[in-house]
């Protein structure tokens, strides 16, 4: 694999990971990200939002807002918000030992078969904007929404950026790429890893009607340990004790299987939408 295709699999990997992560059709993704390191510790955050598909849905939303919205159990949505920018600091790793000058922070853009990121430069550490107003620039920036709709002190902020010498000095690199020929409904076509799988189904009911996605072990496993034990019993005592007596290699898989499935349950939820 040379350079081009390593760089473009990092990338694969980010674009299936905000798919997987939206249970509707959308139009356009924005994704803010950043990664600094400070003292080799790597700090930074993550924000993004996509606009759903319809004639009165205009409005972007806050993929941070979707556990509720859709009634998808939070603490495993945060697995894969976890998992997604990972693999941005994957990238953010590779630049680093490539460039005398890494980026900071990057926007990538979603929009139909197009992959579009913006890697910036500014030195966040050092700049006059918190994070909290670098939210409020960016969305300015790069939703659409007009200066209207913000408050007086979030206009201060507008202002103080746009005749600040970090406006005027911004440095961006950018990077396009199209990932399918033609738009892809990918949340019908494609689970999380990016293989193609048949569309599902069964729709999942409505919000008030479905309670949350709470995992609870398989029990149909509990039953057959069971039955064993019954059975074997009945011919050999002993291996009750061995059945109880599970060394720990056995109880550290079963843990990690359950983790898998936790995940699995999550991932197969938003497929459904």
């Amino acid at each position: 694999m040379n350079k081009r295709e390593y760089i473009i699999s990092l990338h694969n990997d980010i674009h299936q990971n905000i798919l997987g992560m939206i249970p509707e059709k959308f139009k356009k993704v924005c994704l803010y990200a950043s990664v600094v390191d400070e003292k080799k510790d790597v700090t930074g955050e993550m924000f993004f939002y996509y606009f759903p598909k319809g004639i009165m849905k205009r409005k972007p939303i806050n993929v941070y807002e979707i556990p509720e919205l859709f009634n998808i159990d939070e603490e495993a949505y945060q697995k894969l918000e976890k998992k997604l920018y990972e693999s941005i600091k994957k990238i953010s790793r590779y630049h680093k030992n490539k460039q005398k000058q890494p980026w900071t922070n990057l926007t990538i853009i979603i929009e139909g078969t197009k992959y579009r990121v913006e890697f910036n430069y500014n030195e966040l550490l050092k700049s006059e904007f918190s994070d909290y107003e670098r939210h409020i620039i960016w969305r300015y920036e790069y939703l659409g929404i007009s200066e209207a709709s913000y408050n007086r002190e979030e206009r201060k902020i507008l202002d103080k950026y746009f005749s600040s010498n970090e406006y005027y000095n911004s440095k961006n690199l950018v990077f396009e790429y199209n990932f399918y020929e033609k738009p892809t409904n990918t949340l019908m076509q494609f689970n999380f890893e990016g293989n193609e799988i048949e569309k599902p189904e069964e729709v999942l009911k409505e919000k008030e009607e479905k309670p949350k996605t709470i995992y609870i072990p398989p029990k149909v496993e509990t039953k057959m340990v069971t039955n064993n034990i019954e059975t074997e019993k009945k011919k050999k005592e002993k291996n009750k004790t061995q059945i109880k007596n599970k060394n720990e290699k056995e109880k550290q898989q079963e843990v990690a299987e359950q983790e898998e499935t936790t995940e699995k349950v999550v991932r197969n939820q938003l497929l459904n939408y």
